[in-house]
């Protein structure tokens, strides 16, 4: 593995492919396996045991990000240890968003919010297993946290759309800009 301030596996500010790849075991202040900035397309990969000492332990995405078919597993962070999704913060004109399709995150843990995904942006998940994330709050999913309100969902949202089970009865509540389907939160 790498050592570095952001970014510790990869930092993309371009276009970057990334296919049949294991990004394992880096460390990062920031960012431990990828720090996203671009336009990143993951397929078939394994994002395993990165640490960032603050946020984002596995994917860190602040631009476009695809993964397809990847494993993001054991990774850690004080938050979004398995993904995090955050707004467009870098000044650039690429939307933010992240989609999760046939993936799995599990096993990733989080000292503050977020063990599996953290996020504040669009985030599409389809065909994906979340599970075995650990976290102070939100262990699974946190949509900025997973605890707010109904009025500040509306005043910051429009709406309040709930839509996931947390597999132990309770619901975890996700942002009208989140589109999930077929998704396990075990």
């Amino acid at each position: 593995g790498n050592v570095a301030a952001y970014g510790g596996g990869l930092y993309n500010l371009g276009v970057m492919r990334v296919y049949n790849s294991t990004i394992a075991n880096n460390v990062a202040l920031y960012y431990g396996g990828i720090y996203n900035r671009g336009e990143l397309y993951v397929e078939n990969s394994t994002i395993a045991g990165n640490q960032a000492a603050y946020n984002g332990g596995g994917v860190s995405n602040f631009a476009a990000a695809t993964l397809v078919g990847t494993a993001i597993i054991g990774n850690r962070a004080e938050t979004g240890a398995g993904v995090l999704a955050l707004a467009n913060v870098s000044g650039s004109r690429i939307a933010p968003e992240t989609t999760l399709t046939n993936c799995t995150v599990a096993g990733n843990v989080a000292t503050s919010a977020g063990g599996g995904v953290w996020a504040n942006d669009v985030l599409n998940v389809v065909n994906t297993i979340v599970a075995g994330n650990v976290a102070n709050t939100a262990a699974d999913l946190a949509e900025k946290t997973a605890f707010l309100n109904e009025r500040f969902y509306k005043q910051k949202r429009g709406k309040i759309v709930v839509i996931c089970m947390d597999g132990t009865g309770g619901e975890t509540i996700v942002d009208d800009t989140c589109q999930v389907a077929h998704v396990q939160f075990a």
